[in-house]
């Protein structure tokens, strides 16, 4: 069974990065740990209006 993690990373200066590691299980020579990525940017009101979603969305209850 091959593992494969997804992240998701947004930084307060609208910075997004997205990453997938895949092959973390028991990894061989033609089967090697792979890590991909994408990086971009949100313009401030698209970080504005994502963390109005969140806040309006009850993932603060996650934590109760």
């Amino acid at each position: 069974m091959r593992e494969e993690f997804n992240h998701l990373y947004i930084y307060e200066d609208g910075t997004v990065i997205y990453s997938e590691d895949r092959g973390l299980r028991m990894p061989t020579r033609e089967n090697p740990p792979i890590r991909t990525w994408k990086k971009g940017q949100l313009q401030e009101e698209e970080l504005n209006s994502l963390l109005e979603f969140f806040r309006d969305s009850r993932f603060g209850e996650l934590d109760e």
